[in-house]
């Protein structure tokens, strides 16, 4: 007989999303001009525009610190409809109607997208993600901690951001305070065990 409680018995814990081309994905040094987000590509080297609602705020693990306030000027490109339930790739003519200026941006970069992973990518859905993990998660209230680190590191997240290098906590007990358990989760005692 089991008597002690679990993270998992309280909450569903669950991976960042991965890209396979964050150098494309994530714009950095971001700022919205009207609508649409400002930011350097990598792939590029240069900056970019696409509309503000084909981007996520996006954090890195090193971000994510205990008890801070999460902030980020980095934005990844999501070329995805997400819902509550469910999420899908927007579609070549559904990217070119809505966000014109996100496809032109994934266009300039298809040669990288379509080689990736052995040319996966080389057909349609060249700017899929590659591993679109959790995608109906990010937008909701969660706990954070990044995947790696010497000392407890969780985070309220009430913003939605999309993270990579880390995990995500949702409880299932709505009574349950997410401030009571990221006080628990910070202890060193809990970290230790």
């Amino acid at each position: 007989r089991r008597f002690r409680t679990t993270l998992g018995d309280v909450a569903h814990i669950f991976v960042g999303t991965q890209t396979s081309a964050d150098d494309v994905f994530v714009l950095d040094d971001c700022h919205e001009e009207g609508g649409v987000i400002v930011g350097k590509s990598v792939a590029l080297g240069r900056e970019v525009c696409v509309e503000a609602e084909c981007a996520h705020p996006f954090l890195r693990g090193k971000q994510i610190r205990r008890y801070h306030h999460l902030s980020t000027s980095s934005y990844l490109v999501c070329p995805y409809r997400i819902t509550e339930s469910e999420c899908s790739l927007y579609s070549e003519a559904e990217m070119r109607q809505r966000f014109p200026l996100a496809l032109e941006y994934l266009k300039a970069n298809r040669a990288a997208l379509t080689r990736r992973e052995g040319g996966r990518f080389s057909g349609e859905g060249w700017y899929a993600f590659g591993y679109p993990k959790s995608m109906t998660l990010f937008q909701k209230r969660k706990l954070v901690v990044p995947d790696y680190n010497n000392e407890p590191s969780f985070a309220l997240d009430e913003q939605e951001h999309f993270y990579k290098t880390g995990y995500g906590i949702i409880l299932d007990d709505q009574y349950l305070s997410p401030y009571y358990v990221l006080g628990l989760l910070n202890t060193k005692l809990l970290f230790r065990y």
